[in-house]
């Protein structure tokens, strides 16, 4: 747990310094209320993908009925966009999800490429026949519209920041931030160069539950065959829960 004299800092959100009316209406400090929430929850990410939320092993997930982001819709124009052409690449951080039915994605916020790639446990250049710019990134593979000079300044400010962080920590000093890496930060988050071109996909293999994990389908089974013998044959590997026979 930190417990740096800074941490009075966060006494005061109860000041009323730290509205939502004060967040939301400064473009600066938004930015960074969103950076600091994706270092808070990183790889909690999902893509923005054809009006779709989809995970990183590519499987559709949904926004919570009690997420203020349960509709999202990417914008068809955007920062991003240039020469008039729309070019969407939203993600979604996430607190938590859940899984009935489907997957759920609990309390969320919108941002971009730029925030995703800034605070991801791993990047490392994709090289391949993606071509200039190719990223791996937390099970995400993906292409930077600025190319190689993209990937560079990813990697160059992703290291200052790191370095930055690592000082503070070690003076107890980590909520005062070098008000020139934070003026770095905020311009780097803002850069189009680091937004990713369509085509972005997750490269982890599909997620199992527990139960489906376990699950084994045991074909050619003679007719004489009972629940007990399955029983016995199988609680040499374990607690055999359930059993279903064809009828």
């Amino acid at each position: 747990e930190y417990d740096g004299e800074d941490a009075r800092f966060a006494d005061e959100a109860e000041s009323g310094v730290w509205s939502a009316d004060a967040v939301f209406e400064d473009e600066r400090t938004w930015t960074l209320c969103k950076a600091a929430l994706c270092a808070a929850f990183v790889p909690q990410f999902v893509h923005c993908r054809g009006g779709h939320f989809v995970s990183d092993s590519n499987e559709e997930v949904h926004g919570h009925g009690s997420s203020c982001n349960h509709g999202y819709k990417p914008p068809l124009v955007n920062s991003l966009s240039s020469a008039g052409m729309p070019l969407v690449d939203d993600w979604v951080m996430y607190s938590d999800s859940m899984k009935l039915s489907k997957v759920s994605i609990m309390e969320s916020t919108i941002v971009s490429a730029p925030y995703v790639l800034l605070f991801a446990k791993t990047v490392r250049e994709a090289l391949g026949e993606l071509g200039a710019g190719a990223v791996d990134f937390d099970g995400w593979r993906g292409r930077l519209i600025g190319g190689s000079i993209a990937f560079r300044l990813l990697e160059h400010m992703r290291r200052k920041l790191n370095e930055q962080v690592k000082v503070l920590l070690e003076n107890q000093s980590a909520t005062i931030l070098n008000s020139d890496i934070v003026d770095a930060v905020v311009r780097f988050l803002g850069d189009k160069r680091l937004a990713l071109l369509p085509g972005t996909m997750g490269t982890r293999a599909p997620r199992v539950g527990r139960k489906e994990a376990a699950t084994l389908f045991v074909a050619n089974v003679p007719h004489d065959v009972d629940e007990d013998t399955f029983r016995r044959f199988f609680a040499t590997a374990g607690i055999v829960e359930e059993v279903c026979l064809p009828i």
